[in-house]
């Protein structure tokens, strides 16, 4: 018998997924699993554990789904998982390899079938680069930003990011002229360098950093790539965790002192977009050396996205006011309005890291001015599935419902159906009754709690079945048993009779 034949047959990865539901289902009264449903909604489970569950059956299905494997943040390429209900209640995870893990929970199959899913997973790989050449490629392969060539307002132009492929691809032919590139003023020898996170060979993230003062690391912001290709470029969480993990630090601005190189361009001075979480944060100076210095004081600013350095004027002060969130200085014209009422005003960082933008379905007939979209704290916000939009939990539009998968998700009416007052998505989960439910009604039921008869058909229980489908008795005959007469003929009592 070969190895392969020892796996049970039949086997479909819907039984994980029904698993993994009930322990989401369960947590909702059980506090102690709370932890297990948390795992569930925000981690994906691991690529390699998924293509397994597509062809083999787990040792154990619940002790996998307790387990909920992920791509480890610190290190993508290994895997992240917890143990135990202990380190789940302590939320503490496990890093191990993946083919350790996939061992551990598929020891049934084949070394070389384990081998071939693992292949199959092309893991984010993070490195440092320390080159000018190499960080501006790591931008124009990268993340959406206003300081891409492809955007077309840096001095760094179509032809230039022509010539730049050229020579990545053939490093005899002619070099590009790094100096029309605003990055060129992130010189390695003042500590600079950038972290690239790929993946197949694709920047999918990338972050500026710092080596400043000896052997302090820090960073101020990642981009990761939006998943509309050119869309807003949000944090880069599994950058992050990796730099934290490496003693990185994020700072809200770059260190003032910090020198940057640069050159004169078109009667100004080249210099990038600075990342900073408030405009006193991208002010610079002018050194001796013709080097800017981060200055919050500086005369000059380094906020113009077409990549030249623009001078502070003098009456920049009258229109500031205060970030709400972070309580730095903003210029009016930068400042964002949030919150239900738009009375707050926060800056572009902050707007970006700690709010999230929601709309209003329904407008109010009569009233105070409410606006229809808005951004609220990200605690307050929710997604609505499978629709591309967030909610104010708070204000939930007429439309949109809380299912009752325990999972707090949010979903349009016209995506659910309701089964014992409660909402669902319609998925593999849920089934289409042969009847209404006898008690409530409902046209819909839980695969889990339905009864399936051997037509095919869904009944909200076996008992609901057999009440609308009778079975048909048998008409007993009324036939006298022989042998038992038989058997009564051959007793002592039986003779005895025949005597008398």
């Amino acid at each position: 018998m070969s190895e392969e034949t020892t796996i049970k047959e039949p086997w479909s990865q819907s039984t994980f997924c029904f698993a993994a539901a009930q322990v989401t289902m369960d947590s909702a009264f059980n506090h102690e699993l709370r932890w297990a449903s948390s795992m569930q909604r925000n981690h994906k489970l691991h690529p390699t554990a998924a293509k397994m569950l597509e062809a083999y059956e787990p040792k154990d299905v619940l002790a996998l789904v307790l387990a909920w494997p992920y791509v480890s943040e610190k290190d993508p390429m290994r895997l992240a998982y917890t143990p135990s209900q202990a380190y789940g209640v302590a939320d503490r995870q496990v890093i191990t390899s993946i083919g350790k893990f996939i061992g551990m929970h598929w020891p049934h199959v084949p070394d070389h079938k384990r081998r071939d899913a693992q292949l199959l997973y092309t893991p984010d790989e993070i490195r440092f680069v320390h080159t000018t050449p190499e960080m501006i490629w790591a931008i124009e392969n990268g993340p959406s930003s206003c300081m891409k060539g492809s955007n077309g307002s840096i001095p760094f132009d179509s032809d230039e990011r022509a010539n730049h492929q050229a020579w990545l691809e053939d490093k005899a032919k002619p070099e590009p002229d790094w100096t029309l590139h605003p990055y060129w003023c992130y010189a390695p020898e003042f500590g600079w360098h950038m972290a690239v996170r790929t993946k197949a060979g694709r920047v999918d993230g990338r972050a500026v950093c710092l080596t400043y003062k000896g052997d302090k690391k820090c960073f101020v912001r990642t981009y990761a790539r939006s998943e509309q290709d050119g869309g807003y470029s949000h944090a880069d969480h599994t950058l992050e965790s990796h730099l934290d993990e490496l003693g990185y630090t994020k700072l809200s601005s770059w260190p003032q002192g910090q020198k940057l190189r640069t050159i004169t361009r078109y009667c100004r001075y080249l210099a990038p977009y600075i990342d900073s979480c408030c405009d006193d944060g991208r002010r610079v100076d002018i050194g001796i050396d013709d080097t800017l210095i981060m200055a919050e004081d500086g005369p000059f600013q380094c906020d113009n996205t077409n990549g030249t350095l623009c001078e502070v004027e003098a009456e920049v002060e009258d229109d500031t006011t205060q970030c709400d969130c972070c309580e730095s200085r903003i210029d009016v014209d930068d400042a964002y309005t949030v919150g239900r009422d738009e009375y707050d005003h926060v800056c572009e960082y902050c707007r970006s890291e700690n709010y999230t933008l929601v709309v209003r379905r329904h407008r109010p007939i009569s009233g105070p001015y409410r606006p229809h979209e808005y951004y609220i704290p990200n605690d307050e916000a929710a997604e609505v599935r499978g629709q591309g939009y967030c909610i104010d939990t708070s204000e939930v539009p007429e439309n949109v419902v809380q299912l009752g998968d325990g999972t707090g998700a949010w979903a349009e009416l016209d995506d659910v159906v309701m089964i014992n007052d409660c909402y669902y998505m319609t998925d593999d989960r849920v089934v289409r009754l042969k009847e209404e439910h006898p008690t409530t009604g409902d046209c819909y039921g839980l695969k889990e709690d339905s009864y399936k008869d051997k037509d095919g058909d869904w009944w909200a229980s076996e008992e609901h079945y057999l009440t609308v489908n009778p079975p048909d008795e048998e008409e007993k005959e009324d036939v006298q048993d022989d042998n038992a007469i038989d058997m009564f003929a051959r007793t002592p009592i039986a003779e005895l009779c025949l005597q008398i």
